[in-house]
């Protein structure tokens, strides 16, 4: 039996299920680590999606003409705080590929967060 305890959280807690042994995403009683993996994989899909946003806003303040020294200070400015995340980003995934930690997800998390909300 499925219950949701708490909508906010979308916690959902299942009583009495059998799940045959070849089914299984990790070892028994391994869940945290597949609940790690895939937090991990979620960060490293954020920063690529900040990026985008990042840029599509940029291209629309870039394209409105404004002759604003100020304002163009700033778009470098945000520019290059989005090449930074690129950059992390890559350096997260070369990495991740090589079999080595990459602790840049917070990093990358924090920087595409507050850059794309200045960027907005």
């Amino acid at each position: 039996m499925a219950s949701i305890s708490d909508e906010t959280f979308c916690e959902v807690f299942l009583d009495d299920v059998e799940i045959p042994a070849e089914n299984l995403l990790g070892p028994v009683n391994g869940g945290w680590n597949v609940a790690l993996s895939s937090l991990h994989h979620e960060r490293q899909m954020i920063w690529i999606m900040n990026w985008v946003e990042i840029k599509r806003g940029l291209d629309a303040v870039r394209t409105a003409g404004a002759e604003d020294s100020d304002l163009y200070a700033e778009l470098g400015s945000l520019l290059a705080d989005a090449e930074a995340l690129r950059a992390t980003g890559y350096r997260a995934l070369g990495n991740e590929l090589a079999g080595r930690n990459s602790p840049e997800a917070d990093i990358m998390k924090l920087l595409g967060s507050v850059t794309l909300q200045r960027v907005w």
